[in-house]
């Protein structure tokens, strides 16, 4: 699923109440996938290939600058329970839909977007399910390129990532 899909899968979450769609839901229910909590998704990145959902993490915070729509965002807590062997404790997730706003679910609003507060949010990740879609910068027209050399250049820069 693009981000694009993805994000406007959670922007048509808004509004439903908490009892039929809490924060892990806010992801889950737009992938049409199943997960078990905040923290089995922080770390279902080392678990097998068929139930990891995340397809990379990162624990800092990030600025809204460096954020893509579809990213997932956590709160982790400083101090994990002894139950975890592993660190660290995400209670809570959202999903970045870009110009520093946010969708999340809490009890007491229900689903809702609200504005991105760097350092609010500790943790970052990816989705294995969301395909981000690629901007290819534009090739401007040089008059001294024969139209040959025009398409191998847009060839390269598109098709091969190229820089030249």
């Amino acid at each position: 699923m693009l981000n694009t899909d993805f994000v406007e899968g959670v922007k048509a979450l808004i509004g439903t109440p908490y009892s039929q769609c809490d924060c892990k839901d806010v992801i889950a229910k737009p992938l049409g996938i199943r997960f078990s909590g905040t923290n089995w998704l922080w770390r279902s990145i080392n678990n097998s290939i068929k139930y990891r959902y995340l397809s990379e993490r990162v624990k800092s915070p990030l600025p809204s600058d460096d954020l893509r729509p579809g990213d997932i965002l956590f709160k982790i807590r400083d101090k994990v329970p002894d139950r975890y062997v592993d660190q660290p404790d995400a209670y809570h997730v959202a999903v970045y839909i870009g110009g520093g706003k946010i969708i999340h679910s809490s009890p007491s609003t229900g689903v809702r977007e609200d504005d991105y507060i760097y350092g609010a949010w500790q943790g970052w990740g990816q989705m294995k399910q969301v395909e981000y879609e690629r901007t290819p910068a534009i090739i401007q027209p040089d008059k001294g390129l024969s139209d040959h050399e025009m398409i191998k250049a847009i060839y390269n820069k598109i098709c091969l990532g190229g820089n030249d």
